[in-house]
C-alpha cells in the first residue's frame, strides 16, 4: 500500500492544547489583485498554518492554523491581510475529530 501511495505517511496525534497552542481556528482567505502565488509562498512558510485547501466558493483558500494565544492569532491574521480578503473561525469544538478514512465497504 505504501508503494501505491494509499498509504502516503505515518504521524502521531498531536493535542494543541498540550503543546501550548490554545487557539485553533480556520481561516478563509479569498486573495485579491493576482498575489495568488504570492499568497501561496507566505502560507507555506507559516509553521501556525497546519493545512491549507484551495476551494470553491467565496474563498480561495482555506486553512486551519493554530496559535498560542489571541494575540499570536493577530499576528498570523496581519501577514495575511495583505493578500485579500479574510474571514476567520474559532474552532469552540470539535465533536466529531479527525479520523480514519472509512474502508470502502461502509457506504450505505
Amino acid at each position: 500500500m505504501e508503494e501505491e501511495r494509499i498509504i502516503e505517511n505515518y504521524h502521531a496525534a498531536v493535542n494543541p492544547k498540550k503543546v501550548g497552542y490554545a487557539v485553533q481556528c480556520f481561516i478563509r482567505l479569498t486573495v485579491h489583485g493576482g498575489r495568488y502565488s504570492s499568497a501561496i509562498a507566505t502560507v507555506r512558510e507559516m509553521p501556525e498554518v497546519l493545512e491549507c485547501h484551495r476551494v470553491t466558493g467565496d474563498a480561495c483558500l482555506l486553512l486551519k492554523v493554530v496559535a498560542m494565544s489571541m494575540e499570536h492569532l493577530e499576528r498570523v491574521i496581519d501577514a495575511l491581510v495583505p493578500f485579500g480578503q479574510i474571514v476567520t473561525s474559532i474552532v469552540l469544538s470539535s465533536p466529531v475529530p479527525e479520523r480514519p478514512i472509512p474502508s470502502m465497504g461502509a457506504e450505505g
